[in-house]
Order: structure tokens, then sequence, then C-alpha cells
């Protein structure tokens, strides 16, 4: 199982299913002393009327009046709810953090859970790499499916682990034989794939986990034995303003995006099929500045020109900062000013299989944030 079985599915009950409406009265009660019914026909009219901040002056004129006929009080900013949700959703007010969402994931393996609960309290890009725990940014739970009383005997026939992306193909021979579990030359044949050596891994513990299930040992005892690629399922509950913080760093290129990029585009699926298209502005990477939708800087500058030719990371570096940046430690694409000059030239120095790779990730990228993925422009 790789991580395209990964699931995001809302949990039933868990979520307010009309935040556009939440947040406006909210918003609203906290700027005017009127009654919640009357806010209740100002909000039936707004929605009715369309009332929004750039309407022409005529327009507006004939929407007040309307609105005095039926003695209905505007709001001052004169805004549609859903544009003011939208606004209010790129800021960081606190009036957010009253909207939650529980997400149930599934087939999540262990070593993947050990990133998700990073963003326990919410996270920051530190000097560490990628992501340290903040305090003060709004917490986040968890309740995941227990190996404590789950019986895993036949955890790999039933497919319940993660396979990380190894060669299936190239026979090779066993390089290691000292400590291994018995004289390992008898039990694999020189010439498997390394999908093949890490498939003998978990069968074998298998066997150790069967053993001591047969020897009653209860399953919090013989779950030890478990690989971190087991995989569960696990609810993961987040206020909107967390939510926002996990997105403003896993939807980068860099930060781990790939191995997160299932679940934040499961989220996200949900979230704008289920409760309102307007979440759809949450896919921005971080280097977009939120209010302005522009790109602003990359923080993992470091990162990318290790991924440049002659560099010593073999990842693809990031196409917007190949784009928009002009210090690459590569003269001839810093000296290049057109943001597609400088990545065909990065195409010219890239062996075809890396160029492969760069249309693909371009492609889902692209996708993923709405956006142009070299020049940031929305789409």
């Amino acid at each position: 199982m790789d991580k395209e079985n990964f699931k995001v599915t809302l949990v039933p009950g868990s979520f307010t299913d009309d935040p556009v409406k939440a947040i406006w009265f909210m918003w609203e009660q906290s700027r005017c002393d009127d009654s919640i019914e009357v806010m209740e026909d100002r909000y039936a009219f707004l929605e009715d009327e369309g009332y929004i901040i750039d309407a022409t002056d005529d327009e507006k004129k004939e929407l007040v009046e309307h609105a005095k006929i039926n003695h209905i009080k505007l709001p001052v900013d004169g805004m549609r709810p859903d544009e003011r949700f939208k606004l209010l959703l790129q800021m960081d007010v606190p009036v957010m953090e009253t909207l939650k969402y529980s997400f149930m994931l599934e087939n999540i393996p262990v070593s993947f859970r050990e990133q998700l609960v990073r963003h326990r309290i919410g996270a920051k890009v530190g000097p560490n790499n990628y992501v340290d725990d903040e305090p003060g940014i709004p917490e986040v739970t968890y309740w995941s499916q227990t190996s404590r009383v789950r019986d895993l005997q036949n955890f790999v026939q039933n497919g319940n682990f993660f396979t990380p992306e190894l060669d299936k193909k190239e026979k090779k021979p066993i390089k290691v034989s000292e400590d291994g579990p018995g004289p390992i030359e008898q039990l694999l044949d020189p010439g498997f794939t390394d999908e093949e050596v890490f498939l003998y891994g978990l069968r074998a513990v298998q066997w150790s986990y069967r053993e001591l299930r047969a020897r009653e040992y209860p399953p919090e005892i013989a779950r030890e034995v478990l690989p971190s690629c087991t995989t569960h399922r696990i609810t993961w509950t987040v206020n909107m303003k967390s939510l926002k913080h996990v997105f403003g760093h896993r939807t980068c290129w860099i930060a781990q995006a790939g191995y997160w990029h299932p679940i934040i585009q499961g989220v996200l699926r949900e979230l704008t099929e289920k409760v309102n298209p307007v979440f759809r502005t949450l896919a921005n990477p971080p280097c977009i500045d939120k209010l302005t939708g522009k790109y602003k800087e990359c923080i993992f500058q470091h990162e990318n020109k290790h991924r440049m030719p002659g560099g010593n990371d073999p990842g693809i570096p990031c196409s917007l900062w190949i784009g928009q940046e002009t210090n690459h430690g590569v003269n001839n694409i810093d000296n290049a000013r057109d943001p597609r000059l400088r990545l065909n030239l990065w195409n010219d120095q890239a062996n075809q299989k890396d160029h492969e790779e760069m249309v693909k990730m371009m492609n889902q990228y692209g996708t993923f944030w709405n956006r142009d993925p070299l020049t940031g422009d929305s789409r």
C-alpha cells in the first residue's frame, strides 16, 4: 500500500456545516447592538440581494433604498457574507478559531503519525529543518486506532502496511549477511529487488508477532515487534487557524509536501465539496503572500540550492523558486531574467529522469495551488 491509498473523510456531525453564516453572525454581533432577529433579516437580505463592496454607486443606492424600505440595517463594510469570510480566512483573526473540523485519516503508517503529531499545537519553520513546535498556536487533537487491542497477525496478507518508493525491477545480490536473522543467504536467493527485501522483513516480523500471540502474549506485548510502516486510522481534530498554519507549510514543494500531499489534498477536497468551495483559497504555499496573493520569498533557499545541478540533494528544486528567485548558485540561470528561460536552462542541465519528474511535479502542484507553478499567478 502506498501514499495514494491514504484516505481522508470528514467525520459526520463533527463540523459547522455553514461556516460562512456562523462567522458572519459572530463578526456582525461584535460590531453592533442589534438583536439576533435583526441580524437574521440582514443576513437573508444580503444573501438574496448580493450586496458587495465593489458594487457600482447606482447599484449601492438601489440596494440601500431597498434596505430602508424593508427596515434592514446594512453592515458598515458592505460586504457579502462569503466575501467577508474569504477575507477573514486570509487574515489571522481569532474568530476563525471557533470553526473546528474532525477528519478521519485511514491507511496511515505509524511513521507518518510521528510527523502529524508535531502539529499538536501548531508549527513553524525552524533552524532544525522543516517544522518545529510553536507555543501559542491553537492546539489540535488526535485520537488513533490502537494496536493494544487490535489483532494484527495477518497484517502483511491484509495489506496493513505502507510501502515506500522502492525499486521493484532491478535484481541485486545480497549485500549484508552478518548479524542477520540466521543464514540469510539460504532464505533469500541472490538477485532480489529492493521491494522484495522489504517484504521479506515484514514477513519475518509477522512470524514473530504470530509466535508471541501463540505463546499467549496479548496484542499490547506482541505489538512491540511491529514496524513503523504498519497502518492504522487516526482522527485529527483541528480548528481553522491551526489548519491554515498546517496548510501554510505542508503545501510547500520542499517541506515534505510530497508525503503530505494526499492528506492535504483530501482535507481540501472534503472541505470544498462537503462544506463550502471558499476553502479552496487555503491551498497556497508559504512563499505566496496571504493578502496580496503574489510571490514574496522562499523560506527554503538553502534546500533548493542543494537540489540544483552539482548540488548534493537528488531532489527536484521548486519551480516557483527557479522562476522567481535570482540567486540559484548557477551563473547562467541567475543571469537569465525570464522565468521560463531559467527553467529551460535548468532542463538543459538535468537528466531525462529529473526533467520528467519536474514536469510531473509542476502539473501536480500547479493544479493543487490553482496557480502557475513558475510565476505563482492565479489561474
